[in-house]
């Protein structure tokens, strides 16, 4: 019984961390997709000026 609940501790543990992982690149996806957005309304404010 201590060993399978040292195991779902440990499961737990390392699926929290993936959660925290995956949060964290969605975080950094959404920031750099809105500096590409920035880039590219530069751009053809540029290019139109």
């Amino acid at each position: 019984m201590t060993i399978l609940l040292s195991t779902l501790q440990y499961l737990l543990s390392a699926f929290a961390g993936v959660v925290a992982r995956v949060e964290s690149l969605r975080g950094r996806m959404g920031e750099s997709a809105r500096q590409v957005e920035g880039l590219f309304e530069s751009l053809l404010a540029e290019t139109f000026s």
